[in-house]
């Protein structure tokens, strides 16, 4: 392998770490812009709190389905020989 190919295929696994590391923080920062807004949604939308909070259950239902079934598809399609990591060099 070159240096330009082994240079771009650093740079490939450091662009997929970053992209990963921020999808994976969507979830937690959601949660954390939502929680503080609850009491002025339920006021603007005149909404009892049990219905308000309901929309974060919603949100928890739908993020653990999202995961079980985009994993599965992950798996199958994946291009990646199992056991590998974005660590290893080639």
């Amino acid at each position: 392998m070159t240096l330009w190919n082994k240079k771009s295929s650093e740079t490939r696994l450091l662009r997929i770490a970053i992209v990963l590391g921020l999808l994976s923080a969507i979830g937690p920062f959601a949660i954390d812009m939502y929680l503080p807004a609850l009491p002025s949604i339920e006021k603007d939308l005149t909404a009892d709190p049990t219905t308000v909070q309901m929309t974060l259950l919603a949100f928890f239902i739908t993020m653990g389905l999202g995961q079980i079934v985009v994993g599965p598809i992950d798996v199958k399609f994946r291009c990646v020989p199992d056991g590998a990591n974005l660590s290893e060099s080639a």
